[in-house]
């Protein structure tokens, strides 16, 4: 079997059979009936263009956030979001705390900016210590991923708040939040200060419709969102993706469910872990980074299972794993005992 490392999760078209997908970390209770009703029912405006200003969505997004309309910016996922703000803003320099999303550096690249990179330390669980702050105000855009994408891990909010505020710009991008334990909100700073972060929302992840690609930012500086309205296309977010969206905002319920079923198989997963003697780190999120000398990309793909090689990350010999349904995780759990043990 030829085998292609995957620079993103998600990519199962590249086989020419049935894969179970562990590479792509989407809610495993799939999503909503009512949002996938909502954006059903959308499909009888197919002759209408989309509102390009998303005004309805973003009526109920400011809501929940507690902040003017004027302050969001809907995008065709939070990817799209990520380069219009380096296009829109042409920074000179970006920090990049790495391993981390790889979009961040391409996006910043693609405008000619220097990265400046800080690595996590594995020794400390890839947490992000003091020392970062050293950097931050070297670059015109410090970029947080908080979750971490691969690691799992959530920022201390203390240590995040002083990065703002050290920070020229401070993009955060906040794609897992929703199941971390700072759920899908925008952090209120405790003291003054100038500087507001701009942070990244996704609905793909909880909400699980990657199919329908739909993402926002949020910023108490407007003249950040009208810089990244105008560098953006203009009908990027389809009807039914705002539908989608808006239906989703309702599914209160849904979310801690989701959460609490997480969890709970997060919990399985270690368990199988430690006793295969497989190394991994606890994670904040619904998937799961850890370790192996064995092959376990080609072995496992061998048995129809597609997990995330993290070489691309910069880590070698890392995988990362979503956390699925019970019978899925079983799955997976009998073929790492047939191919480690």
């Amino acid at each position: 079997m030829s085998i292609r490392l995957q620079t993103h999760g998600g990519d199962i078209y590249a086989f020419e059979r049935e894969i179970l997908d562990f590479s792509a970390s989407i809610n495993p209770l799939g999503a909503p009936e009512s949002v996938i009703k909502a954006a059903r029912e959308s499909l009888e405006n197919t002759d209408r263009y989309p509102d390009d200003k998303c005004r309805d969505l973003r009526c109920s997004l400011a809501k929940k956030h507690g902040v003017s309309v004027d302050n969001i910016i809907c995008g065709n996922g939070a990817e799209e979001l990520i380069y219009a703000v380096m296009q829109a803003l042409r920074p000179k320099s970006v920090l990049v705390l790495m391993p981390t999303f790889s979009e961040y550096e391409r996006a910043a690249r693609a405008v000619g900016a220097d990265i400046i990179k800080y690595t996590l330390d594995e020794k400390n669980g890839f947490s992000v210590t003091e020392d970062v702050l050293d950097l931050v105000g070297q670059a015109d855009i410090t970029v947080i991923c908080d979750p971490n994408n691969p690691t799992g891990k959530t920022i201390d909010a203390d240590l995040l708040e002083r990065i703002i505020q050290n920070s020229n710009i401070a993009l955060i991008d906040r794609s897992f939040a929703d199941f971390g334990e700072r759920q899908g909100t925008v952090l209120r700073l405790s003291q003054e200060t100038e500087n507001r972060p701009l942070s990244l929302f996704s609905f793909t992840k909880m909400y699980a419709i990657p199919a329908l690609r739909l993402g926002y930012a949020v910023c108490e500086d407007k003249k950040i969102i009208e810089k990244i309205n105008a560098a953006k296309p203009r009908w990027s977010v389809s009807v039914p993706a705002q539908a989608a969206g808006l239906a989703a905002l309702n599914e209160t319920e849904y979310v801690k469910k989701s959460i609490e079923y997480i969890n709970a198989e997060k919990r399985f997963l270690y368990h199988a872990f430690d006793e295969m003697g497989i190394e991994y780190f606890k994670s904040d999120v619904n998937f799961i980074l850890f370790k192996s000398e064995r092959p376990l990309y080609s072995l496992l793909l061998e048995k129809g299972i597609l997990i995330r090689d993290c070489t691309s990350f910069g880590l070698n010999g890392y995988y990362r794993i979503a956390v699925r349904t019970h019978e899925e995780n079983e799955r997976l759990v009998k073929a790492l005992r047939e191919v480690c043990l």
